[in-house]
């Protein structure tokens, strides 16, 4: 299995698209220091193949999804980082976020055009300025986090404190939801229905005893209990309550 060769991003703009490198750039010195790349197989840089191929978990590895809000004439695009364990609420968090009447993926030839970025490989760092920037809470709280590099052929390695400080960044509370796969392995506690229970001694209903499964004839007995009689049935019917 191929490991991440991590390099400072600062001294390799040629592993960054140039919107990407700039952004680093325009950084604070303390904050771009801190930021590692590391070449990969641009044939596996979708996150899924990604973390497979490298060892990496998903619980540590964010998308970057670009969304379209539109009102009338008005479009608003937004940058929004979640993890890859996470599913982004679009129609409910970001739609309201944006002010948008309808919110969805951008197109890929919009998101390529307007981030100088290649599909597979946008990132945060290098939006353009009037994205807004959206971290959910636990990608901002990561040590270390992987992200796109602006390219298919690198990451990018990074603490959530550097995403926090990027230009426009805001935390969302709600941002994203577990997936599916992750409800899976730990599923939500089910309720367990009660039962109503009954006094002890307590007769049932003459209807409870026409639909269970002992029959009652003059001529033969109930179980092991006692026999049809008047007064059989009633101790049958009272021990079984």
């Amino acid at each position: 299995m191929p490991t991440l060769d991590l390099q400072p991003a600062l001294r390799h703009p040629e592993l960054l698209a140039v919107p990407v490198a700039a952004g680093l750039a325009a950084l604070d010195p303390g904050l771009a220091s801190q930021v590692q790349v590391a070449p990969i197989d641009a044939t596996l840089a979708d996150t899924a193949a990604f973390c497979a191929a490298y060892g990496v978990g998903l619980d540590v590895s964010a998308n970057c999804v670009v969304i379209a809000g539109t009102r009338g004439e008005t479009t608003r695009y937004a940058a929004c980082l979640v993890l890859a364990t996470t599913r982004l609420d679009v129609n409910g968090v970001v739609r309201k976020l944006l002010d948008a009447r309808k919110a969805s993926f951008a197109p890929m030839d919009d998101a390529v055009a307007l981030s100088g970025m290649e599909y597979g490989g946008i990132t945060p760092v290098g939006i353009p300025a009037d994205w807004e920037l959206y971290l959910d809470p636990r990608v901002a709280a990561l040590p270390s986090a992987i992200v796109g590099s602006g390219i298919r052929a690198s990451k990018l390695q990074l603490p959530g404190a550097v995403l926090v400080a990027l230009p426009r960044a805001e935390i969302i509370e709600g941002l994203a939801r577990w997936s599916s796969e992750r409800r899976r392995f730990w599923p939500s506690p089910r309720r367990r229905r009660r039962r109503p229970s009954r006094p002890s001694g307590h007769l049932l209903p003459a209807s409870f005893a026409s639909r269970s499964r002992i029959s009652v004839s003059s001529s033969s007995s109930v179980g092991a209990v006692g026999d049809a009689s008047a007064g059989g049935l009633r101790r049958s019917l009272s021990f079984l309550a």
